[in-house]
């Protein structure tokens, strides 16, 4: 006992299956949805992979998050530490100025005191004149 199936194909045309040609067609449909099936549960893989990959992705950015703020207040520490060294180099300059200007004047003292040790008697001199001066008062 053979089924027979009608199908519209159009509005005057229609054609009559088997069973045998409709068994052919669910097996061909039945095979289709097999590798559909294979295909969604690939890509299901796929997505699983993905969402394990992201979850990676957001614990690494909330990582940079962390450092990004250490960082950020590292930099906050260095320019409060460049203005004060800057502060500090300029106290030095004007620290150095002064020393420059105090060493000008040591050096003017020291060449008054070289000149004037020139025009100095030595104590071996002195002796000696000391000597000398006592003869001419005896001699008187």
């Amino acid at each position: 006992m053979a089924l027979k199936n009608k199908v519209k194909l159009s509005n005057k045309v229609q054609k009559i299956f088997s069973g045998t040609e409709v068994g052919v067609l669910i097996e061909e449909f039945i095979s289709q949805v097999k590798f559909i099936a294979e295909d969604v549960f690939g890509l299901h893989n796929k997505v699983d992979k993905i969402s394990d990959d992201l979850e990676a992705v957001k614990d690494d950015v909330e990582i940079i998050k962390i450092n990004v703020a250490k960082n950020t207040d590292d930099i906050e520490d260095i320019k409060i530490n460049v203005a004060k060294n800057t502060s500090d180099i300029e106290d030095i300059k004007i620290n150095v100025a002064k020393n420059t200007d105090d060493i000008e004047i040591i050096k003017t003292d020291v060449e008054l005191i070289r000149d004037g040790s020139r025009k100095r008697v030595g104590y071996d001199e002195f002796v000696v004149l000391e000597k000398r001066v006592a003869l001419l008062e005896s001699r008187r």
